[in-house]
């Protein structure tokens, strides 16, 4: 999950800079304008993107769309359409641009590639979360102590745990763990 996360974070990074880094920084975009030009840096969007969809995003593609074939659409073929939906817009405009009106002819790659890699992320920090609450529990079921004092008619005995039987008066030293926790 971390690998695909950061392939399609380092596939993606090239992408957004190249399509948002002129809102930020004007004289980025007259850099880019006087070096590249408009045509060859939605070409590497393009490439980018495409790759960014092809690897790490090609999980939403392989489960969301024959899900949404079986109309019983699900998060994986959201993320595939709304993705396929801005790569296939931008590449119309990349490769056709007559076929749109000359004022719908931009490319929405940074969009497509961004929606996976903040769900690959996302997925890659939940997994993280998860594995660490479950080592988190592992190591409260060792604190767990291996015998119990009871009092037994007014005597205490030490008895391994798995004798506790319901109603035993269990002991406890202040701070102690409860012996008869998660048995």
């Amino acid at each position: 999950m971390r690998r695909r996360a950061l392939i399609s974070a380092a596939l993606t990074l090239p992408v957004v800079i190249l399509a948002m880094g002129g809102h930020m920084i004007p004289a980025f975009h007259h850099w880019i304008m006087a070096t590249i030009g408009t045509q060859t840096s939605w070409l590497i969007q393009f490439a980018l993107t495409a790759a960014v969809l092809a690897g790490p995003g090609r999980v939403f593609l392989r489960i969301g769309l024959p899900a949404l074939a079986r109309m019983a659409p699900e998060m994986n073929s959201l993320v595939a359409l709304g993705s396929l939906a801005a790569f296939g817009y931008s590449t119309l405009a990349t490769f056709a641009p007559t076929l749109l009106p000359a004022t719908a002819r931009d490319v929405y790659y940074e969009a497509a590639a961004t929606i996976v890699t903040l769900i690959l992320v996302g997925r890659w920090l939940e997994a993280r979360a998860k594995g660490r609450a479950g080592e988190a529990i592992r190591r409260l079921v060792g604190l767990r102590p291996a015998t119990a004092r009871v009092d037994r008619g007014g005597e205490t005995v030490e008895l391994p745990v798995e004798e506790l039987a319901p109603g035993d008066i269990v002991l406890l030293a202040p701070a102690s763990g409860s012996p008869s926790m998660a048995s």
